[in-house]
């Protein structure tokens, strides 16, 4: 099956970043995983968030930055970051041009596995949504 970015519309979320889902549950009720295009605006600075799902940004074209918990991290063209499950992370745009990205989610991403500001999280409620783990090494 083949999708393009004109097959799927896009929406403008809270933070101003233009998000165009080509592959998820809305779309095509996909749960294992979601592929995502998204447009960060020069200057914008993403939600602060910290999901219950792995996501991989793969950045197009533009520059930015991307701040962790533990560290900071600069975006260009052809990076990729990898945001394991728990991750509190921000991403931002520089102000020249918007940074493009693709996102990728396993499993899928969903709001409710998606906790948006800069409050913490209690690891004691924090669960790993089922099929997050068969991605991860095992210790054995």
């Amino acid at each position: 099956m083949k999708i393009t970015l004109a097959d799927r519309s896009a929406f403008t979320a809270d933070d101003g970043h233009r998000v165009r889902e080509m592959v998820g549950l809305p779309t095509m009720n996909v749960e294992k995983y979601s592929v995502a295009h998204v447009v960060a605006p020069a200057g914008s600075t993403g939600t602060t968030r910290v999901n219950q799902f792995d996501e991989i940004l793969l950045v197009i074209a533009g520059r930015g930055t991307a701040t962790l918990d533990h560290a900071e991290y600069e975006l260009g063209p052809n990076d990729l970051l990898l945001l394991p499950a728990g991750t509190r992370y921000t991403v931002s745009a520089d102000a020249a041009a918007p940074l493009e990205m693709w996102a990728l989610c396993v499993p899928a991403f969903r709001p409710e596995w998606s906790q948006q500001g800069s409050a913490r999280r209690d690891w004691r409620d924090y669960q790993t949504p089922r099929g997050a783990d068969r991605l991860r090494p095992s210790n054995s």
